[in-house]
């Protein structure tokens, strides 16, 4: 029984070591961090189809309460407002 737990203990260790070796690859620097959310700002002001999916799912989930999944929706309009010249629906 002692040689399968230790057999265990050192599987768990190996498959955290390289679990955190993988996490660390996936590190972003700040700077990839502001490109990547100007770049959701933009697909939310311009794309249509980009901003019912993201209402939806942000927003869809919320059903018990009417006023909070509201609130939600119109968060988009007062955050990032569909741009001049792009079409609200598609």
């Amino acid at each position: 029984m002692h040689k399968y737990g230790l057999l265990l203990l050192s599987g768990v260790c190996l498959f955290c070591v390289g679990k955190s070796a993988l996490a660390a690859g996936s590190y972003e620097t700040p700077a990839e961090n502001v490109r990547k959310s100007q770049s959701y700002d933009y697909l939310l002001s311009t794309d249509a189809s980009f901003r019912r999916s993201r209402i939806a799912k942000e927003c869809r989930p919320i059903i018990n309460d009417p006023q909070l999944r509201a609130d939600c929706i119109a968060s988009f309009e007062t955050y990032e407002p569909v741009r001049p010249g792009y079409p609200r629906r598609q």
